[in-house]
């Protein structure tokens, strides 16, 4: 799925997700992170959200416009967490690949099933 914008004016796409599962609270821990440290509030850099199967491979993107200088302090406990709960489930099966820009942060879940 990917959501072009909060207010859903782009109707996402599903793709067959059953039989693929993550662990609770890990897209709830991407989504989080986005509104306390991402700039939401420019309707040209909306919240994107995408979830994607290929070759059984589930990939989970959450990708956010920065906040600029009133950004509020990360300590990076959230995502080390997260990284640490699919080592548990997963192994080498996940990885959790994080890419930050001066004003773009995107996070990708990738798991092979």
């Amino acid at each position: 799925m990917r959501f072009a914008s909060l207010s859903g004016s782009n109707p996402p796409t599903s793709p067959n997700l059953f039989g693929y599962a993550i662990p609770p609270t890990s897209l709830l821990s991407l989504v989080k992170n986005a509104f306390k440290h991402g700039d939401l509030q420019d309707q040209r850099y909306p919240l994107e959200i995408c979830l994607e199967v290929t070759n059984n491979q589930l990939s989970v993107t959450v990708k956010n416009q920065k906040r600029g200088e009133a950004a509020l302090a990360s300590h990076g406990y959230g995502l080390r967490n997260l990284r640490r709960r699919l080592e548990i489930v997963y192994g080498d099966r996940a990885a959790l690949a994080i890419e930050e820009t001066e004003t773009v942060f995107k996070v990708t879940i990738n798991i092979n099933f």
